[in-house]
């Protein structure tokens, strides 16, 4: 999560961690001047499926281009942000109340920016 905070913020984005309550389908609240962007942070060991809860999911289809799904990726040491994940990519059927984004990394090389990317220390 502080990868992401650190991003936004470097963007000049202004960060409430709303993670702590329940079903908000977020984990960031970012505001720049009147824009405002609703940020999950999920955190992967290698590139692999990125699973969505319900709620995640449903926020996101609420939220459209306002919604940003942050994955950083600890093997590469990379951080990715996805602007509307519904809108961008089909999940996988549904299982157990999670959406799981088999494909997200070829919509990511093709749609999304990468805002992290450290040499490994």
């Amino acid at each position: 999560m502080e990868r992401a905070q650190e991003w936004l913020r470097d963007k000049g984005f202004e960060i409430s961690d709303v993670s702590h309550i329940a079903g908000l389908g977020y984990d960031l609240e970012a505001k720049r001047g009147g824009e405002v962007r609703f940020v999950e942070v999920k955190g992967l060991s290698q590139r692999g499926p990125v699973a969505m809860t319900e709620s995640e999911w449903n926020a996101a289809q609420q939220y459209g281009e306002a919604y940003w799904l942050f994955v950083f990726v600890v093997e590469e040491n990379t951080g990715w942000i996805l602007s509307d994940p519904v809108g961008a990519m089909e999940p996988s059927p549904r299982i157990r109340r999670e959406y799981i984004l088999h494909d997200i990394w070829d919509v990511a090389q093709k749609t999304c920016e990468v805002i992290l990317k450290n040499e490994p220390t």
